[in-house]
Order: C-alpha cells, then sequence, then structure tokens
C-alpha cells in the first residue's frame, strides 16, 4: 500500500488538498476511508485494503500551538469523515 506525505500552511489549505484528492480519485470519500491523527500529522486510512487505496498523511507545517489542526478536524467531520484521535497507525509490510 503506497503512502502519501503531504504538508500544508494550514487547516484551509489541508480542506483544499482533501478536496482536490476527492476529485481526482473518485474512491478518495468519507465512506471509504477514516481519519486518524497520529504523532505525523491527519493520516486517512482506507477502510479497505487493496492495490489501489492508498494512505494519505498530511502535516501542517506552522502549526505551533494545534489550533489549525482543531479547525481541519473539524472541517474533515463536516465532510462525513470519521475521525479518531490519539491512534496509531502502521503501514502493512510491503
Amino acid at each position: 500500500m503506497a503512502i502519501l506525505h503531504l504538508k500544508v500552511r494550514s487547516a484551509a489549505a489541508l480542506i483544499e488538498k482533501v478536496k482536490e484528492l476527492m476529485a481526482l480519485y473518485r474512491r478518495f470519500t468519507p465512506h471509504r476511508y477514516l481519519v486518524c491523527m497520529t504523532a505525523d500529522g491527519i493520516t486517512f486510512v482506507p477502510l479497505v485494503s487493496s492495490r489501489h487505496a492508498h494512505t494519505v498523511n498530511i502535516v501542517i507545517e506552522t502549526d505551533s500551538d494545534g489550533t489549525e489542526y482543531e479547525k481541519a478536524v473539524e472541517a474533515l467531520r463536516k465532510m462525513g469523515f470519521k475521525v479518531f484521535e490519539e491512534c496509531m497507525y502502521r503501514p502493512e509490510p510491503a
């Protein structure tokens, strides 16, 4: 399973990237992915593993106090994503 790492500067930029991914990849939807808050940022994990399902990790670079992450999580919940906080994600071995 491939992992895509993205870096953005704000919660608004993160939401823009998510919308771009949803437009590019029709299976990138709240019904097929869950959001995991990890030490590495916000990770979108596919619910079903396949060769076409990719994990996406997005980091907000300029967020020192966590407010941008809070804004991003609220926006993702409004979009329909199920958000799990303080979870660990380990990619499958290749």
